[in-house]
């Protein structure tokens, strides 16, 4: 990798060498379906980009621009305020010296640094180094959409990519109906109930886990305003890292901003665990009638276990 090579923050007085290597990549025709004629204004340009991770390749000694490497929102929602979608161009004549690779690398650090969880890429099949630059640094192929839209009136496939954050290295997610199995082999392995659960029940469940293996788990029932834990469940191998209480706040907010005021939950042996996260004593009898009537509540959980509440307002 070239040592002449240096990185740094773009701004709007990098504009005409943005724009000049931009379109030099338009006309190879393998880097966008935009044209020439599709280049708007360095303002519109650079309002379109996440602030402050828009990166330029200087040549050290010249200072002339080699490349650069962008970031846009894939949405105006907050939801999604933690995807983007990339953009990498380097200069014809800086090809061959790292440059992409300087810039990718600065890049997806300073991705995470501004909470930037997954980044897309799109990519002809044909760009071949691009692909390979991709890859190196840990983006997935997802697939390749067919036909994604003409090019000069020519269909052109592409190649979907994603590269995820490693800062949350055991990341919770709604189960799928495909996990069933793994779930409940985790709750049988860890001596919890599974005659009542069914597949459909998957989607009151969350999962830690990847490739089909699930680390821990957790789900509820919902009855009301109220709602009943139940399920909560971590591997040997993961135990003493925190994953159960991360799953119990997962869950908490999962419900919460479903309108669930309170949580209830029946354990025989982790009194103390959930009373360390606020869940109190409660008389069984005090829960919701309809809950009283579920499975875990009337046949699969035995009468000494400790009835437990925990108000989420």
């Amino acid at each position: 990798m070239d040592k002449h090579v240096d990185v740094a923050v773009a701004t709007a007085a990098d504009w005409e060498a943005i724009r000049a290597i931009y379109a030099a990549g338009i006309e190879t025709g393998e880097a966008t379906f935009n044209t020439v004629d599709d280049i708007p204004a360095g303002e519109v340009w650079f309002a379109g980009k996440l602030a402050g991770l828009t990166l330029k390749a200087v040549d050290s000694h010249t200072q002339k621009m080699l490349g650069w490497a962008t970031l846009s929102a894939v949405s105006k929602r907050r939801v999604y305020r933690g995807i983007a979608e990339v953009s990498v161009y380097v200069a014809a004549d800086a090809q061959g010296r790292g440059v992409g690779s300087r810039l990718l690398a600065q890049l997806l650090t300073a991705a995470q640094q501004a909470g930037i969880w997954t980044i897309e890429a799109r990519i002809f099949p044909t760009n071949h180094a691009s692909l390979r630059l991709h890859e190196k640094f840990g983006f997935v192929r997802l697939g390749t959409h067919q036909r994604r839209a003409q090019q000069y009136g020519v269909w052109r496939d592409v190649v979907s990519m994603e590269w995820r954050s490693d800062d949350e290295p055991f990341p919770i997610a709604l189960a799928t109906r495909d996990q069933f199995t793994a779930v409940r082999e985790l709750l049988q392995a860890c001596d919890l109930p599974t005659a009542d659960l069914v597949p459909a029940a998957m989607d009151r469940f969350l999962v830690c886990g990847a490739a089909g293996q699930v680390d821990g788990c957790i789900g509820f029932e919902r009855y009301g305003n109220s709602a009943l834990l139940r399920s909560l469940a971590v591997a040997p191998a993961m135990q003493g890292n925190k994953l159960g209480s991360r799953l119990i706040d997962c869950l908490e907010a999962f419900v919460r901003g479903r309108g669930i005021e309170q949580l209830w939950l029946l354990t025989t042996t982790a009194e103390s665990f959930f009373a360390r996260r606020g869940y109190v004593g409660a008389a069984r009898e005090s829960a919701p009638e309809a809950m009283q009537g579920a499975a875990e509540f009337a046949d699969l959980c035995p009468s000494t276990a400790h009835c437990m509440r925990k108000m989420l307002y």
